[in-house]
């Protein structure tokens, strides 16, 4: 964090470019050995969902199962990133409290610290931080929850708590950050969003477009090496599931889908 804020930018941005290539590494060895087995075919719900998703053939049963599958996943993956990948990219670590056997319960809602001036009063010290990947994460009784541990760390503790938000606008946040907050001043719980959060993390302006491009600048090493898109992986992926899917329900070619899964399914 000593860089001057022009190399500290393109340091970032290097970085996140690595994290990236290799996030996308990580999709694509999921998509590449992905069989039938993992995408747990549910015939009631399919069933249930033909005609909200038109699923009357094979291959738009399999697209619609490999898509959920792959969403799911990656909603995951990207909690990861910006928990264990993102944060140390801009001098976040993890506390050493989230360690302790003893500690651990008081900090348990503290994903990240860091040495940064005060976003209210400009002291430079140390800060608690609850990274949250969203304006729309968490629901009321996290929120509750949350509240009550920072409470307590407010009351028995010394760390300021900075309430983290990766993306959005402050426009676009629940009524939960508020709940966390309580009536706590700013100095001592602040309520970073998006840009917010980045800037204040890499003290300097503009830190998101450097996470955005970094992420471009992955997308394109991975390309580059490759030599193929995810989306191409994909698409051939569905169609080898596809064929996995009639040979397991052996359906015909002029099959009522869902009449032969009713022979073959159960």
């Amino acid at each position: 964090m000593a860089l001057p804020p022009q190399q500290r930018s393109a340091e970032i941005r290097r970085l996140v470019a690595s994290e990236a290539e290799a996030f996308l590494g990580r999709r694509f060895g999921t998509i590449r050995t992905l069989k039938l087995k993992h995408l747990k075919p549910n015939l009631l719900l399919l069933r249930l969902l033909r005609d909200v998703h038109r699923l009357d053939t094979p291959d738009a049963i399999v697209r619609y199962m490999v898509d959920g599958f792959l969403h799911s996943g990656e909603e995951t993956a990207y909690g990861w990133l910006v928990d264990l990948f993102l944060p140390p990219l801009f001098g976040a670590s993890t506390p050493p409290e989230r360690e302790d056997p003893y500690k651990w319960e008081g900090y348990k809602e503290m994903d990240k610290e860091a040495i940064r001036p005060n976003p209210a009063t400009g002291e430079v010290r140390r800060h608690m931080i609850s990274l949250k990947s969203g304006p729309f994460t968490i629901n009321d009784t996290m929120a509750h929850r949350m509240a009550a541990n920072v409470t307590d760390m407010q009351r028995f503790g010394d760390e300021p708590v900075v309430y983290g938000v990766t993306y959005g606008r402050r426009d676009q946040l629940s009524n939960k950050p508020s709940i966390v907050k309580g009536d706590f001043p700013d100095d001592r719980v602040a309520i970073l969003v998006g840009r917010e959060l980045w800037n204040w993390l890499a003290q300097y302006e503009g830190a998101h477009l450097d996470i955005f491009n970094g992420i471009a600048d992955g997308e394109k090493n991975f390309l580059k090496k490759k030599g193929f898109s995810l989306f191409d992986v994909v698409v051939a992926k569905k169609i080898e599931l596809t064929l996995e899917f009639i040979k397991e329900f052996k359906i015909k070619p002029d099959d009522d889908v869902w009449q032969r899964l009713t022979e073959t399914g159960f």
